[in-house]
């Protein structure tokens, strides 16, 4: 598997894990904020994960041109 399609299957697995979370309700104040810093945590892994398809798209687009 290509490292553009394990980035993607992680951002998707990342979404779904953020989807459960927020549809999770909870009264206990320790188990939402567990679950809000989680929901920080797989946000920031996404974006970081997005940044580097991006930038590995570009590098391709550059490595096409020069053998061109």
């Amino acid at each position: 598997m290509n490292i553009q399609k394990r980035f993607q299957k992680a951002i998707k697995k990342n979404e779904k894990a953020m989807e459960e979370l927020r549809n999770y309700k909870s009264n206990s104040e320790q188990v939402n904020k567990a679950i809000t810093d989680r929901l920080i945590k797989l946000n920031e892994n996404n974006k970081e994960l997005k940044m580097v398809l991006h930038v590995k798209a570009e590098f391709d687009a550059d490595v096409s041109v020069e053998e061109i």
